[in-house]
């Protein structure tokens, strides 16, 4: 089964958005990004993502 980890939108010139897929309400979640931001790069949204979902 593929797990959901997050979902990414494009906001243009490395501004993305992400968000945290949450299993006990089968929804997304926004989410920022180190610093307080919410927009940031497509490469650091994958990776709080995939530290927040393997607890790293």
């Amino acid at each position: 089964m593929p797990a959901h980890l997050c979902r990414l939108r494009y906001f243009g010139d490395d501004r993305w958005s992400y968000a945290f897929f949450a299993d006990s309400s089968e929804r997304y979640l926004q989410s920022g990004f180190p610093g307080g931001s919410f927009y940031g790069k497509q490469e650091d949204a994958f990776i709080q993502a995939t530290r927040a979902y393997l607890g790293r």
